[in-house]
């Protein structure tokens, strides 16, 4: 059974915030990555907030680094949100704690 995913992104002044639900994994990944497919031109920042994420598989990584690279192409700041008691361990293995511009979500 398919497990509950949700993704509702939405504009906040020039940022776009995409706020991912449940889990990103091989089934949910690929919808991460397309939202920022097609970004309005006056978009300078994309947020991801990984506060509603409650496990990160390969495939979920993978489409966290897609979302950097097309963000660093299109010459647009990226700020990924994440909880590190429930995300910390899977960034440090991989070292994407490195890699990705993680901010420590607000209590």
């Amino acid at each position: 059974m398919p497990q509950h995913f949700e993704l509702q992104p939405r504009m906040e002044a020039d940022a776009l915030v995409l706020p991912p639900r449940g889990d990103l994994d091989i089934a949910t990944a690929p919808r991460l990555a397309a939202a920022i497919d097609e970004l309005p031109a006056h978009v300078r920042k994309v947020v991801v907030d990984l506060r509603g994420v409650t496990f990160v598989d390969s495939s979920g990584l993978r489409g966290l680094l897609l979302v950097r690279r097309r963000t660093r192409e299109a010459g647009i700041e990226l700020v990924v949100v994440h909880d590190p008691e429930v995300h910390g361990p899977i960034f440090r293995l991989t070292q994407l704690d490195e890699e990705l511009p993680l901010v420590v979500a607000d209590a």
